[in-house]
């Protein structure tokens, strides 16, 4: 049996001073790692947030220009004008600084061009919208790119008589929209994320 002297140590056995530091340094070190987290999952998941953005702002972009280039009121003059006029390979070099104008608004997206040939458009898509005085104003940018687009020649490879033939169009038949998108517009263009996305258009009165 375990005499008193022995019974009353144990009771009175506390931590020592460099127990509850070293303790406390665990915590804080722990803490410190978690709150660490916090900034990375923030810039992945607005990485995440861009991309998907910049995916449906790219293809939706691609179809409204198809959309004008084949327009059947005027289709001919649409293609010569909006297809063959674009460049044949990427437009280098900044945006332009001015002479942007409205191209079509679509609720709250809306879209402007610049360049001699089309060959740039920005991208803006904000989360609502207030009239006042029969004024609208937008409020609160989610999203701002801007699309670089040319064409290059479009080709088909199909399997004939034993032999694999190409086909290649002309750019009077067919071209292949290409569009570069960038975001987001506050950035430097060598800072900005990218994607490229194509779309083969072909001449409707074909």
């Amino acid at each position: 049996m375990p005499s008193a002297a022995v019974q009353h140590r144990r009771r009175d056995r506390r931590f020592s001073l460099i127990e509850v530091v070293l303790g406390l340094g665990l915590i804080a070190f722990g803490l410190i790692s978690i709150a660490a987290l916090f900034p990375v999952g923030l810039r992945a998941n607005q990485a995440a947030v861009g991309e998907t953005y910049a995916a449906e702002h790219a293809d939706q972009f691609l179809h409204l220009l198809k959309a004008r280039i084949t327009a059947p009121d005027n289709a001919q003059a649409n293609w010569t004008t909006y297809a063959v006029g674009l460049p044949t390979s990427k437009p280098l070099g900044s945006e332009p600084s001015s002479g942007w104008t409205a191209w079509l608004q679509q609720g709250l997206v809306a879209y402007e061009l610049a360049g001699g040939n089309g060959e740039f458009h920005q991208i803006r898509q904000w989360a609502y919208s207030e009239e006042a005085g029969g004024t609208e104003t937008f409020k609160d940018l989610q999203f701002s790119a801007v699309c670089r687009v040319w064409r290059t020649p479009v080709s088909l490879t199909r399997y004939e008589n034993g032999n694999w033939n190409t086909i290649s169009f002309t750019a009077d038949e067919a071209i292949a929209l290409n569009v570069e998108i960038s975001w987001p517009l506050d950035r430097p263009y060598a800072s900005r994320q990218k994607a490229l996305y194509q779309l083969e258009v072909y001449r409707p009165e074909l």
